[in-house]
């Protein structure tokens, strides 16, 4: 490693440490929001490029590298690791169109660079993402936007959450950017009501909490504009995360915000600026076919990857402090086979989430006589929800 990188490594750890230990020492309401001041409030630029270094930021497309994702290794390789993690980042992924500058599964590349840098810094197991997506009404009649319904994206989701849980997966973070958050709560939901078996099941966004970072009143924001989409700060973000081939610049086009109303009373994306509704909590938001048909809402043209460098690299601390401190809990059955992960009393589910027996299945072709495990499929609320429509 580079001496930036050892730097990096220093910073990240040193952070990570005390954010548990000091966090209410400077009247925070958890190590998340501790380490979010003293990434925004602390950090020199300096610092921030070291910490952006040992994350390996840019990163390439790894859609294909088996020694990311684990369908693509051979099962023999990934259940010892499965045992040995219980942990997973499932990304929901979207086909969508941000200009001609972007890609159309940017809203995927982004998530899954900081899903790369995790399984780096953390072990957690990658699964391979979903293509396209949920939408709001606003989205719609783009070309290169392709919509999901929201009954059959939920579905997606559940059903996906319910194979990784069947694997022995029983950390699951969906990481997603796409302003699908409404939609995905819905999933996990689902999982928790229809199963009510031990699980830690979290989505998160790499905006989530970041206003620092991307309102420009704040003075440890670099960008110019607030967050919308397709724009300054969502271009910048994907060249900071990479890959990079999915962008050119030359086709950047600026265009100005135009929604229904005067003064709207909705969050911009995000939610990272002040409103008395979210922005998925209201229409009609400005329908982009007639508003601002280019795919962009804002100005890419004045994108730059280090403006970027400070909100992500503060994200992926908070979600690595998140992952190694959740990661110790599903390993550790006394304390994670209890009341305190479950809905359903933990006597009447604990078979479902005990590990498969992999070494007798794998090795010997048999599961044991004296083994508890049951599949999550065998649940009677699973298996009443498994038959053709």
């Amino acid at each position: 490693m580079s001496k930036l990188c050892d730097k990096g490594e220093t910073l990240v750890k040193e952070l990570l440490a005390k954010a548990e230990t000091e966090f209410k020492k400077e009247n925070c309401l958890s190590p998340y929001e501790y380490i979010l001041n003293h990434g925004y409030d602390c950090f020199s630029d300096e610092d921030i490029k070291a910490v952006n270094e040992y994350y390996g930021y840019p990163h390439p497309n790894r859609l294909h590298d088996p020694k990311y994702f684990f369908c693509h290794a051979p099962f023999g390789d990934v259940y010892p690791e499965i045992l040995k993690t219980r942990s997973v980042i499932f990304v929901t992924g979207s086909m969508e169109l941000h200009g001609a500058v972007s890609n159309l599964f940017q809203d995927g590349h982004q998530c899954l660079s900081i899903a790369y840098a995790m399984r780096e810094k953390t072990g957690v197991m990658l699964a391979f993402p979903t293509g396209a997506g949920s939408h709001p009404a606003h989205h719609c009649y783009m070309p290169g936007t392709t919509i999901i319904p929201e009954k059959t994206h939920i579905n997606t989701l559940f059903w996906n959450m319910i194979g990784l849980y069947n694997m022995g997966f029983r950390n699951i973070i969906n990481l997603q950017n796409h302003g699908q958050e409404y939609v995905n709560q819905h999933a996990i939901h689902k999982f928790g009501k229809t199963t009510g078996c031990p699980a830690l099941v979290m989505e998160t966004e790499w905006y989530t909490w970041q206003m620092k970072g991307f309102d420009p009143r704040h003075k440890s924001c670099k960008f110019e504009t607030p967050f919308i989409h397709g724009d300054e700060a969502e271009l910048s973000y994907q060249l900071a995360t990479g890959p990079v081939e999915g962008v050119d610049e030359k086709y950047a086009v600026k265009t100005e915000p135009a929604g229904s109303l005067k003064y709207s009373p909705c969050t911009k994306a995000g939610a990272l600026t002040p409103g008395i509704s979210v922005w998925h909590q209201f229409y009609p938001q400005g329908m982009e076919w007639k508003k601002t048909p280019a795919g962009v809402v804002g100005d890419p043209t004045t994108a730059d990857p280090e403006k970027a460098l400070r909100p992500l690299c503060v994200y992926s601390m908070q979600l690595q402090f998140y992952i190694e401190m959740t990661m110790k809990i599903v390993t550790d059955d006394a304390q994670f086979l209890t009341d305190d992960f479950c809905l359903a009393p933990i006597d009447e589910v604990r078979d479902y989430a005990l590990m498969p027996p992999y070494e007798s299945m794998m090795k010997h072709n048999l599961i044991p006589e004296d083994s508890n495990w049951k599949s999550i499929y065998r649940h009677p609320s699973v298996m009443a929800m498994l038959g053709v429509d």
